[in-house]
């Protein structure tokens, strides 16, 4: 009698137990939505992004620096582009200051900056092996102050014939006006798959792969891995497509998927296989 009592006991502790532990599951996935963390990775990850395509659309062009004429100055509306040492010298290393005024520009995307982006480049952006070194000085993406430090290398051609970038960003922050900022430290590999032999930037189309860590404006660390890899051309300032991994500490992961191809600031986020979408910066 006293072992079927006990036994008993057991069985209604484990059915107690089984029932607590599956109504906390089911209150996890019912709360867990918080689309925050996936706010702060996009405007971090599109932040530096930018960055890149900003200097691209200057380095990139010129596939060799004896034919810019001298004095270079690339001028868009409020934004001017400055060598130094000025051409026509050719030595390296060359410091280009892209200068966006002290009061926002728009630039033909619609997007809006300000102050300085400052690349130090070892050799001409083509060759295998020049590396080139970005930070900023005051600047604002659509009010967004960015700060930090880019590296970039040129690896070559890899095996699919494919010019080959590893880049990282250290210390990188991204601060929104009435915002804690966001922290961004990353190692990505940027494939460039389409666009490498023209003389044209615009037609030029990568693909992003690595993984990132960082803190949210909410002070919640987070980890990034990108699964598929992401595509991005040059005439559109968003992802196109491709899925990552965002891992939020002491959340469900969330998968993020940027679509099939389309140019638009949308992207898919799943929690617990529940679809919210986010609206990219």
């Amino acid at each position: 009698m006293a072992k079927s009592s006990a036994n008993f006991l057991l069985v209604l502790l484990f059915s107690v137990s089984f029932l607590v532990i599956s109504s906390c599951r089911k209150n996890d996935r019912a709360q867990d939505t918080e689309l925050q963390s996936a706010r702060d990775m996009s405007l971090a990850l599109s932040a530096w992004n930018d960055i890149f395509r900003q200097t691209e659309i200057l380095a990139g062009s010129q596939a060799d620096l004896n034919a810019i004429p001298a004095p270079f100055i690339y001028t868009n509306n409020c934004t001017s582009v400055a060598v130094n040492p000025a051409l026509p010298n050719t030595s390296f290393p060359k410091v280009f200051t892209m200068d966006y005024g002290n009061t926002n520009c728009q630039g033909p995307d619609g997007a809006f900056r300000r102050g300085q982006i400052i690349a130090t480049l070892s050799g001409n952006y083509r060759d295998s092996l020049t590396t080139i070194v970005i930070t900023t000085n005051n600047y604002f993406l659509n009010d967004n102050q960015i700060s930090g430090t880019y590296t970039i290398l040129n690896k070559g051609r890899n095996r699919a014939g494919h010019p080959n970038f590893s880049e990282s960003v250290a210390n990188g922050r991204s601060a929104r006006p009435h915002s804690n900022p966001v922290s961004w430290n990353s190692k990505f590999t940027r494939e460039w798959i389409h666009g490498d032999t023209t003389s044209t930037v615009f037609d030029d189309v990568y693909l992003l792969s690595g993984n990132a860590t960082g803190t949210t404006s909410e002070s919640n660390t987070f980890a990034v891995f990108i699964n598929t890899p992401l595509r991005f051309t040059m005439n559109c300032p968003w992802f196109e497509s491709g899925q990552l991994y965002l891992n939020p500490a002491g959340l469900a992961h969330r998968f993020i998927d940027f679509g099939t191809g389309a140019c638009d600031n949308t992207a898919a986020v799943w929690i617990f296989g529940a679809k919210s979408t986010l609206y990219l910066d």
